[in-house]
């Protein structure tokens, strides 16, 4: 019993993760647009565009994985071992995301 209360604690830690995440990736997209180098947005180039491709996919796939334990949790079934795994996901994600933007 004590453990299933900790399900609902690890959905909403992944989900500030990942809107942490969501921020530190719109904050980017916005840099890359309006910093230049040699006389360009450094949006046009092509190593930029696959980190923010990157960037964007992680999220999505934490988003997923979150939103998978969250319909879990709404039709009462037990997923403490996926809430984990779905923290787990979702912070390392932020961290990451959160460094490449920097």
């Amino acid at each position: 019993m004590a453990v299933s209360g900790l399900e609902v604690g690890r959905a909403h830690t992944a989900a500030r993760a990942i809107g942490l995440a969501r921020a530190a990736l719109e904050d980017s997209i916005a840099y890359v647009a309006t910093r230049e180098q040699f006389g360009r947005p450094i949006g046009d180039f092509q190593y930029l565009r696959f980190e923010i491709a990157k960037m964007a996919a992680d999220i999505e796939a934490a988003r997923q994985l979150m939103y998978s334990v969250a319909t879990d949790i709404d039709s009462g079934r037990r997923c403490s071992t996926e809430a984990a795994m779905c923290k787990l996901v979702a912070t390392e994600m932020a961290e990451r995301v959160t460094s490449q933007g920097i």
